[in-house]
């Protein structure tokens, strides 16, 4: 396939479709227009954390502008997650929008079942996060029929509503900056037990650390890692947390504590948990510190197809983000 080809569409300008795109302005064209129309908001090195963490062989981002003018129509993206030989052992879906105008003519079909075809080749599993009204969709269409018991929920409280702050102390346990932490084959060992053993996520984590605003590593008396915890700075001043997984509700307690401590609010308007809701700690702790403003978005599906990972659910408590992430 080339990796650009003009394709028409019934009632919609010539589209000019780019199968091999890794332009970071075009990224975050898309991306400006997805947080306005949807909300979705993404940290402001998404595209660069993705780029250096799958590359060009393991990132496909496709996008359709109108040949003429080149006004942005839609786009989709997805990643090869790897193992620890380095075979491919996921391909993650997301980022899958249509601007509102050329919605309903086929262009979304199009640019899903390319995308979808393209993770079918090496008969592994695929998962996407789907919002309600198109997550049927996925199941009959596509056999994403393999569900979480449990969805992602999105809670934005107001930065100015955080009024409660409870101390808490683990005396045996150490609290460090992904800067001063030099043990990550003990993070790397406790995130494989998030995705069975089957996702080698290390060299992804440290490029989302490295692009976080904080990110708070806790290790405990026998000097393993129990939990971790990142903040990224996105687009309108919206801060997102996540990953947040912690073995008990007092790690996650010291993790949001660390990240309010170690990030000023007051440059910022939101701070946006997207929290599992197999767990109830992290909306328990916000109805607290915000006497109960946590401001409910949405609620998404996480679904698999060909087979699912499964997890150990007592650790996850926020995702890394809504798009190419399963845990």
């Amino acid at each position: 396939m080339a990796a650009e080809e003009v394709k028409s569409f019934p009632g919609l300008p010539k589209s000019l479709i780019n199968y091999r795109n890794f332009d970071k302005k075009t990224f975050n064209k898309f991306a400006d227009l997805v947080e306005e129309s949807e909300r979705w908001s993404y940290c402001l090195q998404y595209f660069d954390i993705l780029y250096k963490s799958f590359g060009e062989e393991g990132m496909v981002f496709i996008t359709a502008v109108e040949e003429e003018t080149k006004k942005p129509m839609g786009c989709i993206v997805g990643t090869f997650w790897k193992n620890q030989k380095g075979e491919k052992a996921l391909f993650t879906i997301g980022t899958f929008f249509i601007i509102a105008e050329y919605r309903g003519k086929g262009l979304g079909n199009y640019l899903f079942d390319t995308l979808y075809r393209e993770g079918l080749k090496y008969n592994i599993p695929l998962y996407l996060c789907s919002v309600a009204k198109m997550s049927q969709k996925y199941c009959e269409k596509y056999g994403f029929n393999l569900f979480r018991d449990y969805k992602c929920t999105a809670y934005s409280p107001k930065c100015t509503d955080f009024v409660k702050k409870t101390d808490i102390s683990l005396p045996t346990h150490k609290v460090w900056n992904h800067t001063e932490f030099a043990e990550w084959d003990k993070l790397l060992q406790f995130d494989l037990q998030l995705s069975n053993g089957v996702v080698d996520r290390l060299n992804y984590l440290k490029n989302w650390f490295d692009g976080s605003l904080y990110t708070g590593i806790v290790t405990n008396e026998k000097d393993q890692v129990v939990g971790y915890a990142s903040v990224q700075e996105c687009l309108n001043n919206v801060l997102s947390v996540g990953p947040l997984y912690a073995e008990s509700k007092d790690v996650v307690h010291l993790l949001v504590n660390k990240i309010l401590e170690n990030v000023d609010l007051t440059k910022y308007t939101e701070l946006r948990f997207k929290a599992f809701t197999c767990n109830t700690d992290i909306k328990d702790l916000l109805i607290e510190y915000t006497d109960g403003n946590i401001n409910y978005l949405a609620d998404c599906t996480l679904q698999f197809a060909i087979s699912s990972i499964p997890t150990e659910e007592k650790y996850l408590h926020c995702i890394v983000d809504l798009a190419q992430n399963f845990i």
